[in-house]
Order: structure tokens, then C-alpha cells, then sequence
């Protein structure tokens, strides 16, 4: 779910809609459409299939001492924030990219001020990318990032993150997102966005390799095209 839960536009006929449903397929935001509508529904962990895949990446793009971080999926007022924090780094091997060809729904256009902050603490080091990608070129963009932030305050990018993961990359989310709760609780890492600020660069990067293989396998298990046939399958024989 994104915009269509938490942008929905409120209105009695529309409220009244959602709260009778016969149920909600969704594996993230149960909990955040219960709290909304006030309303328990039956609730079906059905996701829909990936659509980048790893035989998309033409060659490995990661550059050897360059730590390549993404910050945020769209052009988002908490991506200022995150340059701030970040800024420590500046004077790191390090490359800052974010993505500013669309808003986040519902906020107003911060893209300017994020390309002025960003340029400013970063310089050259600052990647912003503000126009679409084909997907073969975005695929790539993508397998070239180590460190992946969505400092965003809900449930968004989720296919940014995985894919990011599942190549290595370590990820950051704000510990109020219901991703961040629910791969933990599965076993799969991700860190705390809120504990960047008092990290220094080492431990900013530093990702277990144990603690990474296991989180990747369970990750690449939930990702692959017959877990997503069974949930489906599941469904439809209700």
C-alpha cells in the first residue's frame, strides 16, 4: 500500500467503502489500515511479483573504496534532513545520490532546496537524479548503491530497498516503518535511520557478513517468483 492508504483523501462514503472491505492483501500495513479506519478486516499477505531482477544488472557498477548511498525513492522533505546528518561524511570516499524525478504524494516541492543543500555540503560528491530512468538503466543505478536510507516517515520504496539488499547493500529505515518491523521480526537486519547520527563512518558501513548471508537468503526466499505464485494461489483458494 502507499498513497492509497496513507494519502487517501478522507469522506464518508469513501471511509465508509474501507471499512468493509471483505479483507486487505498486503504484507507490510495491516496495522497501519486498522489504526486509520478503526476496523479489523481479514488481512492476506499477498505481494505482487518483482519486476527487477538481477539479470538485468549489465556489469558490477559498485566502485571499489567509493561507499555509493541513496537516500529516499522520491523527491522528499525528509531527505533534507538526511543530507544534514550525513554531512559529517563529506569529507569521506563517499557519493550521495537521491532521487528527485517525482514527489512524494501529498507534499509540496522540496527538490530545489534538496539539489541546493545538497550540492552545498556534498559538492561534486552529490548525485541528484531528476529525470526517469529506463528500467535497465534505473536496475543498475540501483546495483550500484552500498548503502540504501528511506528516511521517509511510512512504507514506500520497498522495491528500491529489497533489490538493494539482496545484492549486499545494507539498509536504513526509520524504525516507526512497518517494513523495518516486519523483516526484523523475520530475521531479516535493518537498521535504524535514528541511529545514524551517532554513528561514526566505520560502523556506518559495517554490516555483519553472517548476519548479512542469513538475512539475504531469507530475503531472496521471499522475493523469488514461487513464493509469489503460492501466496497467490493461497489467495485465490479461499
Amino acid at each position: 500500500m502507499g498513497g492509497d492508504l496513507y494519502s487517501a483523501p478522507p469522506g464518508k462514503k469513501d471511509d465508509y467503502v474501507r471499512k468493509h472491505f471483505a479483507g486487505i492483501l498486503t504484507g507490510f500495513d495491516k496495522e497501519i489500515f486498522e489504526k486509520k479506519y478503526n476496523t479489523i478486516l481479514p488481512c492476506y499477505e499477498v505481494t505482487y511479483p518483482h519486476d527487477i531482477k538481477e539479470e538485468m544488472i549489465s556489469e558490477n557498477l559498485r566502485q571499489n573504496g567509493v561507499i555509493h548511498v541513496q537516500i529516499n525513492n522520491s523527491a522528499d522533505v525528509t531527505t533534507l534532513e538526511m543530507l544534514d546528518i550525513l554531512s559529517k561524511f563529506k569529507d569521506e570516499n563517499i557519493k550521495i545520490s537521491t532521487i528527485l524525478s517525482y514527489i512524494t504524494v501529498g507534499q509540496k516541492d522540496y527538490r530545489l532546496a534538496i539539489i541546493k543543500k545538497g550540492y552545498e555540503i556534498f559538492g561534486e560528491k552529490f548525485n541528484p537524479l531528476i529525470e526517469f530512468m529506463p528500467k535497465e538503466e534505473y536496475v543498475n543505478h540501483l546495483a550500484s548503491v552500498d548503502i540504501y536510507i528511506s528516511n521517509q516517515n511510512r512504507q514506500q520504496g520497498n522495491g528500491n530497498s529489497t533489490f538493494i539488499y539482496s545484492l549486499g547493500g545494507k539498509i536504513f529505515l526509520k524504525n516507526s516503518n512497518s517494513v523495518y518491523k516486519k523483516y526484523n521480526s523475520i530475521g531479516i537486519k535493518i537498521f535504524d535511520t535514528n541511529e545514524i547520527k551517532d554513528m561514526d563512518f566505520n560502523d556506518f558501513c559495517y554490516f555483519d557478513e553472517k548476519e548479512k548471508q542469513k538475512s539475504i537468503s531469507i530475503l531472496k526466499k521471499r522475493m523469488e517468483d514461487e513464493t509469489k505464485i503460492k501466496q497467490w494461489s493461497d489467495f485465490f483458494r479461499l
